[in-house]
């Protein structure tokens, strides 16, 4: 790693950690200290969404149990690929143990940071978690704590051994198509283990309107950023001017109070003249 990248790896493990309405300016200020290309990836950094920003708070405060978490993750995609039973049986327990455990804590984490979360905002963080269990790469930044948006998946491939379907027969897993990063692969239970609707997979019109909804998505997202940048230095220009306003009003006070006792002055000096004046002029008359 060059020195370059080590140190954008650090601005966006800081950045990533402070609360979403932060980021923007955290992120400007920080692009306003770096040069060249650095700088131009910096400003590129895009604001977490508020469930992404709790997924990034377990890798700064819980690296172990995530570390832990991501790790039961790939035994459990290795052991899908070997049909191990009761591999998997004992890993997905695993799993639920260190996932609930993590869950637990999103709100106290957040509650250090001032923040309190919906429970759909806390649903959509540990559903993340158990997307990052079967996808590599959204795994990797889970990992970094540098995650922009949530993410979902509806399961691991394999049902884990026991689960029975309402009926009471054994469930088994359908997946569904677009089983890829952006567009992640949802897990449909079938009774009876019968595929009885198997889906077609995405034409070719489909794949281009997703497309276009991902490159508009990332704009309106670009858009919002700058929106809340410029804001956010309105707000401080409006805020200096508020402060320097008020800094005017009282030196204006200050110096009215000012006028007014210099004005006194002024009048207390006339009578001393006044006095001093008829005074010397009492005095040639005694002169003469």
């Amino acid at each position: 790693m060059s020195s370059e990248e080590a140190r954008l790896a650090a601005v966006k493990a800081r950045l990533y950690a402070l609360p979403p309405e932060e980021f923007v300016e955290a992120r400007n200020a920080e692009a306003d200290r770096a040069t060249g290309s650095l700088k131009r990836q910096i400003r590129a950094l895009r604001r977490p969404t508020l469930a992404a920003w709790l997924v990034n708070l377990l890798a700064a405060h819980r690296g172990t149990e995530l570390a832990e978490l991501l790790e039961i993750g790939e035994l459990l995609r290795n052991a899908q690929r070997t049909l191990e039973g009761q591999e998997l049986r004992e890993l997905s327990a695993r799993r639920q143990v260190v996932t609930s455990s993590l869950v637990s804590s999103l709100r106290d984490l957040a509650a250090g940071h001032g923040r309190q979360v919906r429970d759909n905002t806390v649903w959509e963080a540990e559903t993340t978690l158990r997307a990052a269990l079967a996808d590599p790469e959204l795994a990797a930044e889970v990992r970094a704590g540098t995650l922009v948006k949530s993410a979902e998946y509806s399961g691991l491939g394999l049902a884990p051994a026991g689960e029975s379907s309402p009926d009471g027969t054994p469930r088994t897993p359908v997946p569904a198509p677009n089983a890829s990063r952006r567009g992640p692969t949802r897990l449909r239970v079938i009774p009876g283990g019968r595929d009885t609707n198997t889906p077609k997979p995405r034409s070719e019109p489909d794949e281009s309107a997703r497309q276009r909804a991902e490159a508009t998505l990332a704009s309106a997202e670009q858009d919002l950023d700058q929106a809340i940048s410029a804001e956010q230095e309105t707000n401080h220009r409006l805020s200096e001017i508020t402060t320097e306003l008020e800094q005017l009003r009282q030196q204006e006070r200050r110096l009215i109070a000012e006028q007014a006792e210099r004005e006194r002055d002024r009048r207390r000096a006339q009578r001393r003249r006044k006095a001093a004046e008829q005074a010397v002029t009492q005095a040639r008359h005694r002169l003469r």
